[in-house]
């Protein structure tokens, strides 16, 4: 059982800030005092080459037409409700947890243990980043309903893993986490920020 952070506050929102926060607090502090990865082994390189931004652009285009195509097939901007709360989540937590999680720590650590790699557009890759797109498109697929029942939803394991395949080739691509979190908290706030605007 995971301890409650002593900021009650966190009891009266709506999404699972307590949560992403532990995530991020156990993932630092695995990459920090742990010998499994260095933090280089994890993406911890806070440097972005010059040469990367092409490729983070071109991912930023496809995310914003991806989910451009999902917002127009699911009712149109109007039908997306302005939230605060979740424009602010979107924009800071997702990110920052799942990046420092499935893109550093994940695949790094399946780097290690599948070391044979090939080039795919700029990026030396391997079996890790597969494996860790499905694991991510698997996290994502699972629910509750409201009985507690587990549920299984192929669409979003499938979109998930294919959007982790594409955010964990960025991270391959630049060796670094950070534009991976700002793509993926882009990606997730677009929604809401369009909801804001329009």
């Amino acid at each position: 059982m995971l301890p409650n952070l002593p900021l009650k506050f966190l009891n009266q929102l709506d999404w699972n800030w307590q949560g992403k926060f532990l995530s991020i607090l156990w993932g630092v502090l695995f990459i920090l005092c742990t010998s499994f990865l260095t933090r280089k082994e994890a993406g911890f390189e806070w440097k972005v080459e010059r040469s990367s931004w092409p490729a983070f652009i071109i991912v930023c285009l496809l995310g914003i037409g991806l989910q451009w195509w999902d917002i127009s097939t699911d009712g149109g901007i109007k039908s997306i409700h302005f939230n605060a709360e979740k424009f602010w989540y979107e924009l800071t937590m997702p990110g920052l947890s799942e990046e420092l999680i499935y893109r550093g720590i994940i695949l790094g650590l399946l780097n290690k243990i599948f070391i044979s790699r090939v080039r795919i557009l700029g990026a030396s890759v391997g079996w890790g980043l597969l494996i860790q797109a499905v694991i991510f498109g698997g996290g994502h697929s699972f629910y509750f309903d409201d009985a507690s029942a587990i549920h299984f939803a192929l669409a979003p394991a499938l979109i998930t893993g294919a959007i982790g395949l594409v955010i964990g080739w960025l991270r391959e691509r630049t060796g670094s986490i950070v534009l991976p979190i700002v793509f993926h908290n882009l990606f997730n706030v677009f929604p809401q920020a369009l909801a804001m605007i329009f």
